[in-house]
């Protein structure tokens, strides 16, 4: 996700992101917010970084905030939910920063599609 830009810069964006987020929808909710600017048609979820589980493998939250399209957009989805839609529909791959993270590629599509 990083690019051009620093880490500092995009953990400092991130949690303002979240901060918002948080005060606006959920109030005390559990929450994870994942901001991926330059998504528009599919979104990576980490599951682990430089080999050690992170992300959707180690999260306590009970939902995840999805940000993407430059923060024009997001999907809230319920965390057992995401790990379905992951499991079911998405597509395992590398990414992030240096390709060091593993995870999901899924289509931003899928995670507005009914789940059993």
């Amino acid at each position: 996700m990083a690019g051009a830009r620093g880490f500092d810069i995009d953990l400092s964006v991130g949690e303002q992101i979240e901060d918002e987020v948080l005060r606006t929808l959920l109030g005390r909710s559990h929450l994870e917010v994942k901001y991926q600017p330059d998504a528009r048609v599919a979104l990576f979820i980490e599951t682990s970084y430089r080999g050690r589980q992170s992300g959707l493998s180690t999260t306590e939250a009970e939902w995840w905030c999805l940000v993407y399209a430059q923060g024009r957009q997001m999907q809230l989805v319920r965390t057992d939910i995401l790990e379905a839609i992951c499991r079911d529909r998405g597509k395992r791959s590398r990414g992030g920063d240096d390709n060091a993270s593993e995870g999901w590629v899924v289509r931003i599509s899928d995670l507005a599609l009914p789940f059993p």
